[in-house]
């Protein structure tokens, strides 16, 4: 099989499934992962024949991406503020919007030198302030699995970050020295929105690191609201991603423990992240 006769199956066999802008996306990033190929190189070379070993892989890929599975998933990548990421079901992909946190954490604390992330997940955050500030990072999740991924991340990105297992709903470490920064992407979404979210988010990517009870939406914010309490320095920021139906909520929750306050807006326009500070500057 040639390369251009690889699309055309891509475009065939996913035309029920994805628009067709979607499908060529798709097929060029799979392209890339396996045969290291870009764009311009597949132009050059559309009468190629794939290998066998090469026409396997992108037979099992475009079989898995029929059923819905994301591809960052299948090819087990993912990109975040231009590193590349190891994911799999266990960690959420990494979303663009999340990005803006690093910026955020670079502009309201620009001198920190200590920064805790909870609920790592992939790392993503944890990894991309330490690479992007001279701070000392640490960051916390609760499964083994899971810290493992993060750590491999960090390893391949040349990060120091230092990892450790706790749960911040039931934390057991203690620290002798608080943090200038605490930042968290917290499960966030109610149980009642799982009919406003995409069916591949909702059958690939883990449950537990994505929603919370419609009860209790807030739970882990005021989780983190109590570590902060024994774990934040004096002059300490708070920042953390949120549900962009809850920003008033959120900002209440910390109201009245905080001197400062905010809800800022991400690039869509939404509700996204809650700053809380003792500093008014």
């Amino acid at each position: 099989m040639t390369y251009q006769s690889l699309l055309k199956t891509f475009r065939a066999a996913l035309a029920g499934t994805y628009e067709t802008s979607e499908i060529d996306s798709l097929f060029f990033v799979a392209l890339e992962h396996v045969t290291g190929m870009s764009r311009t190189d597949f132009y050059l070379n559309t009468s190629k024949e794939l290998e066998n070993k090469q026409h396997a892989r992108f037979k099992e890929i475009l079989e898995r991406l029929k059923t819905g599975e994301p591809v960052q998933y299948i090819l087990n990548e993912a990109w975040f503020l231009e590193r590349k990421f190891y994911v799999d079901h266990n960690v959420l992909i990494p979303r663009s919007e999340t990005e803006e946190i690093i910026d955020i954490v670079k502009q309201y604390a620009p001198n920190a030198r200590s920064i805790l992330d909870i609920g790592t997940g992939s790392g993503c955050i944890a990894i991309s302030l330490n690479l992007a500030m001279p701070a000392n990072v640490w960051a916390m999740d609760y499964d083994a699995q899971i810290l493992k991924i993060a750590k491999r991340n960090a390893e391949f990105n040349e990060a120091g970050v230092e990892f450790f297992r706790d749960n911040i709903l039931n934390p057991m470490k203690n620290w002798e020295k608080p943090f200038d920064v605490i930042v968290s992407n917290p499960p966030y979404v109610k149980a009642s929105e799982k009919d406003l979210m995409q069916k591949n988010v909702l059958d690939y990517e883990p449950d537990i690191a994505l929603f919370v009870k419609d009860s209790n939406a807030l739970q882990f914010y005021k989780a983190i609201k109590k570590y902060a309490k024994k774990n934040l320095s004096a002059t300490g920021v708070i920042i953390m991603e949120i549900n962009e139906s809850l920003g008033t909520e959120t900002k209440s929750l910390f109201e009245g423990a905080y001197r400062a306050v905010k809800v800022i807006k991400d690039i869509h326009n939404k509700d996204r992240f809650v700053i809380a500070t003792h500093d008014q500057s």
